[in-house]
């Protein structure tokens, strides 16, 4: 009889704990975007690698299994495209690289943008999906950054 109530106290402090991980459960989110480089400009493209940092706020682990991604400027998609996953530690964070091919037809307004606004409005929107002990989520994120400094020093060689 001794051991059936240990046993049943013993669960019901372990349903109590995941209780309290499963409700205080925070999503992770962007931190921030990094412009790595620009290359390979051409008649009609360029190449645009970008880092995304996604903090985890949860005292256990993430895994991230995919992102799915969205690079736009003005609302407009530039580029689109599916990040393979890593493993975001308790109360830390990854960053996450990706490669966009961007062709000057779909973004037509940038070298407006830089000779007249100084600036270049993008924005990387999309869904992490994550999984973090029993919980499955897909964590949608929407990140916007200044990409004007990155795209004039690659115009001008410089990094």
């Amino acid at each position: 009889m001794k051991k059936i109530a240990a046993l049943i106290v013993v669960l019901i402090i372990l349903g109590a704990g995941t209780a309290i991980l499963v409700l205080s459960f925070q999503p992770p989110h962007v931190e921030k975007v990094t412009i790595q480089s620009v290359e390979d400009f051409t008649n009609s493209s360029f190449t645009l690698k970008y880092s995304v940092r996604i903090h985890n706020p949860n005292i256990i682990g993430a895994n991230i299994s995919s992102i799915h991604y969205n690079l736009l400027l003005n609302g407009e998609n530039l580029s689109n495209g599916t990040s393979e996953g890593a493993y975001v530690p308790p109360l830390g964070s990854a960053d996450f690289s990706f490669v966009s091919k961007v062709y000057y037809r779909s973004a037509f307004d940038i070298p407006l943008m830089i000779l007249f606004k100084q600036q270049v409005p993008m924005q990387v929107k999309g869904v992490a999906s994550t999984r973090a002990l029993f919980i499955s989520a897909d964590v949608p994120f929407n990140y916007s950054f200044d990409a004007y400094p990155a795209l004039v020093n690659a115009s001008r060689g410089v990094d």
